[in-house]
């Protein structure tokens, strides 16, 4: 699996919003294909993979995801790090209960 294949349809502007490439790129860590993490396939493929087949015990897919679904997936993880997508987050989570603070960075 390419790692270009995780990245959503506006990839370039994470050099402009820290948040939007920090959402970007630990999306794109999770997603690519690590031997004995989340079945090697990554944590989105993993959501499609159940059980195990008869033959070989391993799980299987029930449905494997295509690149356009990989990019349009990324590109919802990346808009949660815009100014709209981080309000909405930080609403839903508070709605849950949670409160977002944020930390303040030492300087070294």
């Amino acid at each position: 699996m390419s790692r270009v294949n995780n990245r959503g349809a506006h990839f370039r502007r994470i050099q402009f919003n820290t948040k939007e490439r920090v959402l970007a790129d630990r999306w794109e860590k999770e997603n690519q294909s690590v031997r004995g993490y989340c079945r090697d396939n990554g944590i989105l493929q993993d959501l499609f993979m159940k059980g195990t087949d008869s033959a070989l015990h391993h799980p299987y897919a029930t449905h494997v995801l295509t690149d356009r679904e990989r990019m349009i997936t990324a590109t919802a993880i990346q808009w949660l790090g815009t100014s709209v997508g981080f309000d909405w987050l930080e609403g839903v989570l508070r709605e849950c209960g949670y409160k977002l603070v944020k930390e303040s960075k030492q300087l070294e």
